[in-house]
């Protein structure tokens, strides 16, 4: 009782500089100018769609920080980190933007390392500060286990992103079979490919819908014609089956074929695809059943069935 009565100063300490903080964040003074880069880029077709991304983002966040006092102190911090890797060679700033893009929208490189940094920082301080304030967690922490910490909160932000981009990934792969039906059915009936990439992308949800309203919107403003528009779109997410379906869409169109069967025929082949990677994982999961197996219940099993045995051989010769 004593230990979390001598934690209560430390407590209100906290909650006085989150309330600071939180005060500072809503202050309109030092907000920066809207650059001009930032007002042409409002001509642009996705800028409204990011820009409701990222308000929906921001809903998420307990503290505004549009303006706030912390964020450029952040993104300063880490672009700093971020020239210092670059020049090392330790980072590729073209796949980290395009990343950050489809999967943190809103989220600049300067941003990411800044997260990084603070991260460290938390990390190599946490033991440090428990110490300070008589908490021992894990006894007395050598200082390698600091730098540990440290290590693991700086690969965080990197880790979260990588499994952010592999569930989104994952999600447009399961959902590209049925688009493509839905694409083969509205260009049955007669609708042209531009009005049933509207219509999918409308009637559909989750991020291959997200990334077909896009197609959509630089059709309908001319910005491209849809194989180039298909063609960014493989670019931008970089996964192997969309490229190889953007790939024969763009192979009929040359070809002057109908795309109808072209998206059955793509449709069918990734649905018997994922069939054969199921029935893999399937044959797999057995492989990986021997090892459990033979460890855990093969030895119980020799025990129930000798011991009986055992116990009477040991009373023959008694």
């Amino acid at each position: 009782m004593t230990g979390v009565l001598s934690l209560w100063p430390y407590a209100c300490l906290g909650l006085l500089a989150l309330g600071l903080f939180g005060f500072v964040e809503t202050l309109p003074f030092g907000a920066p100018r809207e650059s001009l880069v930032n007002r042409l880029r409002r001509l642009e077709p996705d800028y409204w769609a990011h820009r409701a991304q990222q308000q929906q983002n921001a809903a998420l966040r307990p503290i505004a920080v549009g303006h706030s006092i912390v964020r450029p102190a952040v993104d300063e911090v880490g672009r700093q980190l971020q020239e210092l890797l670059a020049r090392l060679g330790l980072v590729r700033l073209g796949d980290l933007e395009q990343s950050l893009e489809l999967v943190r929208p809103g989220v600049t490189p300067a941003h990411h390392f800044g997260e990084k940094f603070l991260l460290a920082l938390l990390g190599v301080g946490f033991l440090p500060a428990t110490e300070m304030i008589g908490i021992h967690p894990f006894g007395a922490s050598p200082i390698w286990l600091w730098a540990a910490l440290g290590l693991v909160g700086f690969a965080v932000p990197d880790w979260y992103l990588a499994q952010k981009g592999k569930g989104r990934r994952t999600r447009m792969v399961t959902a590209l079979p049925a688009v493509l039906s839905m694409l083969a059915i509205a260009l049955a009936a007669g609708r042209s490919i531009e009005e049933a990439v509207a219509r999918v992308s409308e009637g559909s949800d989750g991020e291959l819908a997200k990334e077909l309203q896009r197609v959509h919107r630089e059709l309908r403003f001319g910005q491209r014609y849809l194989v180039p528009a298909l063609l960014a779109m493989a670019e931008r997410n970089r996964i192997p089956e969309l490229q190889t379906v953007v790939g024969h869409i763009e192979a009929a169109s040359n070809l002057g074929l109908t795309l109808t069967e072209v998206l059955r025929t793509q449709a069918a082949a990734l649905r018997e695809r994922k069939r054969l990677s199921i029935v893999e994982e399937g044959g797999k999961g057995s492989i990986r059943m021997v090892i459990p197996v033979a460890v855990f219940i093969l030895p119980v099993l020799f025990v129930i069935l000798l011991a009986p045995a055992a116990a009477s051989v040991a009373t023959w010769g008694q």
